[in-house]
C-alpha cells in the first residue's frame, strides 16, 4: 500500500467503455465500502476516469475499488504524478468482489492499493505480486477528465507501453 499526505488527487481507470450493442454483458466491477459516499464533493466523475481527492482534515472516509484491466491507478499532489502498477491477469479472482485496485481517501492521507490475484498455496509454496512505480514532475493536479487526458495519461502512457 502506498500513502500520500492529504492534498493528493486519485485516479481511478475505468475500462475502455463501448456501446451496448457491443457488449450487452457487464465489463467490470467498481466497488464501495459502507462509509462511502457518492455524493461528496471530493468525487469527480467522467466517463473513463474518476477522480478522488484528498483535503486536509477531512474526517470522512471515502474508499472504492475497483477491476482494473489496464493495471494502473495513479495520482498526484504538489505538481507531481505517481503511478503504481501490477499485472491484472484476466480470468483470475481477485479479493473484495473482483478488486485489483483500491484507494482510500481517509483523515489526512490518501492510500493506493494493488491487490494480486487470490491463490491457494501447499507448504513451501510461493506467490509473488510485483508493483511497479514511476513518479513524474510538473503535472498539477487534475479537475475534470479532460485534464487527466490532456496532462496525466501522456505521462502514464510512458510507463504502461501505451496502455492508458
Amino acid at each position: 500500500m502506498s500513502v500520500l499526505e492529504a492534498g493528493a488527487t486519485a485516479v481511478l481507470p475505468l475500462p475502455r467503455r463501448q456501446p451496448y450493442e457491443d457488449s450487452s454483458l457487464p465489463t467490470n466491477a467498481l466497488v464501495f465500502w459502507a462509509c462511502t459516499d457518492m455524493t461528496d464533493s471530493r468525487w469527480t466523475w467522467g466517463r473513463s476516469r474518476v477522480l478522488l481527492r484528498q483535503e486536509a482534515g477531512c474526517r470522512t472516509p471515502q474508499k472504492p475499488g475497483l477491476m482494473a484491466p489496464d493495471g494502473w491507478i495513479a495520482c498526484t499532489r504538489k505538481d507531481h504524478l505517481f503511478v503504481q502498477r501490477a499485472a491484472y491477469l484476466s480470468g483470475s479472482a481477485y479479493p473484495d468482489y473482483g478488486c485489483s485496485l483500491e484507494t482510500s481517501a481517509s483523515g489526512d492521507v490518501l492510500e493506493l492499493e494493488s491487490l494480486g490475484p487470490l491463490a491457494r498455496l501447499e507448504p513451501g509454496g510461493r506467490v509473488e505480486h510485483v508493483e511497479d512505480w514511476s513518479l513524474f514532475d510538473g503535472v498539477p493536479a487534475p479537475r475534470s477528465e479532460e485534464q487527466v487526458i490532456a496532462s496525466l495519461l501522456p505521462q502514464i502512457a510512458l510507463t504502461l507501453g501505451g496502455g492508458a
